[in-house]
């Protein structure tokens, strides 16, 4: 379908420089952020996710790890014109997949403030107190991956021991 997008981590440099110039749209043109925060210094250890519509770059973001077992998504970015079509949603799924195949135990986040209820609905839950960066209201929030059954559910059960 045309209006599908693709969402998958960027092949290359070229890519990551059009997910830079979404970042730079979104994050500085739009809302007033500083150029010299695109890129920082998380940009070479992360990895970059892209949206791509016919081929295009449209939305952006990134996933690293500041420490031992503990993600972080960042830098999540679509065009105007491709927002309200649930791509920001799929986007994350996309993340949160990533984050999960890397057995990570927990995943953090800095969310716009007004962005945050999108990000509950994962599971994501706030900490801490509202904050500003790049003078836009903020708050951290933090997701505990588990694996296996879910918390709660019963044990599968054992197989019998054979006899010899």
């Amino acid at each position: 379908m045309e209006d599908e997008p693709e969402i998958r981590p960027a092949t290359s440099h070229e890519e990551f420089l059009s997910a830079l110039t979404v970042r730079v749209t979104v994050f500085v043109d739009e809302q007033g952020g500083p150029l010299s925060d695109e890129p920082d210094a998380w940009d070479a250890a992360a990895r970059h996710f892209v949206v791509l519509a016919r081929g295009a770059v449209v939305g952006t973001a990134r996933v690293y790890q500041p420490q031992l077992g503990v993600g972080k998504i960042g830098r999540v970015a679509l065009l105007r014109d491709f927002r309200g079509r649930g791509w920001g949603l799929r986007l994350l799924e996309e993340l949160l997949a990533h984050t999960r195949a890397l057995g990570l135990r927990e995943v953090v986040l800095d969310a716009q403030t007004y962005a945050a209820a999108l990000y509950a609905r994962f599971g994501f839950a706030p900490e801490g107190e509202e904050f500003l960066d790049a003078g836009i209201p903020h708050q951290r929030m933090r997701l505990r991956l588990h694996y296996g059954p879910a918390p709660g559910a019963p044990a599968p059960a054992s197989s019998p021991r054979e006899q010899p």
